[in-house]
């Protein structure tokens, strides 16, 4: 995580039976070139997992960096 990321106050929306979320609008200050970078530069994997009778694939694209491998972005990175 961005270490910025924690300089911006949450604003907490209550859900139900006791969960939550927090909001911290505006830590990112592009958002729309951060997602444009992910998009582009990040080479996504699906996934397919075997359920009951059938192989689906998984409803998210997924990738994996082991701790010190070169991210695609390192200033998104944490400090």
């Amino acid at each position: 995580m961005q270490d910025s990321l924690f300089e911006v106050p949450a604003h907490r929306r209550e859900l139900t039976d006791g969960a939550w979320l927090d909001l911290r609008t505006g830590w990112q200050r592009d958002p729309d070139a951060l997602f444009a970078a992910l998009e582009r530069d990040v080479p996504w994997v699906e996934e397919r997992r075997r359920m009951y009778d059938r192989t689906l694939p998984v409803p998210r694209l997924l990738r994996y960096y082991d701790t010190g491998a070169r991210l695609p972005h390192p200033r998104y990175a944490r400090r």
